[in-house]
């Protein structure tokens, strides 16, 4: 762990919120039905199977999300990236391609829809990791992002009136 990681977990844990600090509906029912669900099974598939490069814990939480928002369509960038088309549920960008966040970002976003999530992992694992994830939350498009500490969430929800940003405990 950097240094930058862990002043970013401290921060993380005097900033993140439970439950009953959110005002947000859509923020609460999240944390409940999602973060705070651990009856949730991981499942069989092939795609389940294959994502250890995102750690046990958030691959449950990635299966949960999946599961919660009925996603069927999930990209995975960079492997494979080009090819892909068509409107997509989820856009997850892992950790390692941090340098790229940004360009897979815009190269992909008119594949999402208003109810598309984007999945970022290691977003405070370095300060470049975290510089790359905060110019993704201030993009234009997102409406919501929610900070795990691990992973971040960005959400463009049309409904969400103004920009919002969360900082959740998990």
């Amino acid at each position: 762990m950097t240094i930058h990681a862990a002043v970013a977990y401290i921060i993380y844990i005097w900033n993140a919120k439970g439950r009953h600090k959110l005002h947000s509906p859509f923020v609460y029912n999240f944390t409940e039905q999602v973060l705070n669900n651990k009856m949730v099974q991981t499942g069989s598939s092939a795609f389940e199977k294959d994502q250890h490069w995102l750690g046990h814990r958030y691959q449950k939480l990635l299966i949960r999300i999946i599961r919660y928002f009925d996603f069927h369509s999930i990209l995975i960038a960079p492997p494979g990236s080009e090819d892909e088309a068509g409107k997509i549920d989820m856009l997850i960008l892992k950790e390692d391609v941090c340098r790229q966040w940004v360009s897979l970002f815009n190269k992909h976003l008119h594949l999402t829809c208003p109810g598309s999530v984007v999945m970022v992992r290691g977003i405070h694992k370095s300060i470049q990791h975290t510089k790359k994830w905060n110019r993704l939350v201030n993009h234009p498009r997102v409406k919501m992002s929610i900070d795990l500490y691990g992973v971040g969430l960005l959400f463009f929800n049309e409904e969400f009136k103004e920009k919002q940003s969360f900082v959740l405990r998990f």
